[in-house]
């Protein structure tokens, strides 16, 4: 879960509401175009879901509600995106399409639910919930039926899918401390990869499931780190939290907690870092949509 009081006072220090220019609507079922990344802006007054280029142009603001909308989560086909709302009591995973229209409550229970994941063939959503004893990792099928829970004896959070099914990671204090820990789709073998003195959190899986970013404070500041699927050859990138591939896996795009955070982007292979939000409002939790497919 994402330091929400840090970040919605950036928010009310932004300034007033501002408005956004929004591209010719689409088909809702259209995908996004490529370079698209999915975040959280505060340039209403609130956290709200909009899509930018890979250069920080606004493209459009999907969501309009006076509560907290953040954490997105392409679908596959990136005609659909899930995210983290508050706009019920305890906050739920949401789905709108990718020109804001067709939003839909997923989960529906009194309990926080969040840090949603696609499936790669999309047809179910990976998330975590304090639904039961304990937070755990949950899938359940795209349209919110068939919940079970994969993960027990921890503090479980922030489920990532790996794009060839054959994974999910996910962030867990069962050690005494936050680490990445990675398990079969059925919550089977599930293993500790970091087993680091630091907190290791956020996986986040490169395009070709070959490597995972993540954040670490393991020298004392968080940054994006980068390593093997089997926790080695461990990287640093940049200061930053929150990271998100490309879908050429050549860049990651993460936030910086400045005043107000940012959104920056760094290459995969070290280099390169760039701003590109340079706003007074918050920005944060990027996303990158998925490659087309053909």
């Amino acid at each position: 879960m994402k330091a929400l009081v840090s970040i919605l006072v950036s928010i009310v220090l932004g300034g007033l509401l501002t408005s956004v220019g929004s591209a010719t609507p689409t088909h809702p079922r259209a995908s996004a175009p490529a370079g698209t990344i999915a975040f959280a802006g505060g340039r209403d007054g609130n956290p709200e879901i909009y899509l930018m280029t890979d250069t920080g142009r606004i493209l459009r603001r999907l969501t309009r509600d006076p509560k907290y909308d953040a954490d997105p989560t392409w679908s596959p086909d990136g005609r659909r995106i899930a995210f983290y709302s508050q706009r019920t009591s305890s906050g739920e995973v949401f789905v709108v399409n990718a020109d804001g229209t067709g939003l839909k409550n997923l989960t529906r229970n009194p309990a926080h639910d969040g840090g949603a994941s696609w499936s790669p063939d999309g047809q179910s959503i990976v998330f975590d919930s304090d639904r039961a004893s304990g937070a755990g990792i949950y899938v359940m099928r795209a349209n919110g039926t068939g919940v079970r829970r994969l993960t027990t004896g921890g503090t479980d959070s922030d489920p990532a899918w790996s794009q060839d099914g054959s994974a999910i990671a996910f962030t867990s204090n069962r050690d005494g401390n936050d680490e990445i820990y990675v398990m079969k789709p059925d919550g089977s073998g599930q293993t500790n990869i970091t087993n680091a003195p630091g907190a290791e959190a956020q996986p986040a899986w490169s395009p070709d499931g070959r490597s995972l970013a993540f954040t670490s404070d393991r020298t004392g500041a968080k940054a994006v780190y980068v390593m093997d699927a089997q926790g080695e050859h461990v990287r640093k990138l940049a200061a930053g939290d929150e990271p998100s591939w490309s879908s050429d896996g050549r860049s990651i795009a993460f936030t910086r907690e400045t005043n107000p955070p940012d959104i920056w982007v760094v290459n995969a292979a070290g280099g390169g870092l760039r701003n590109i939000t340079r706003s007074r409002f918050a920005e944060f939790t990027p996303a990158w949509a998925p490659a087309k497919r053909r």
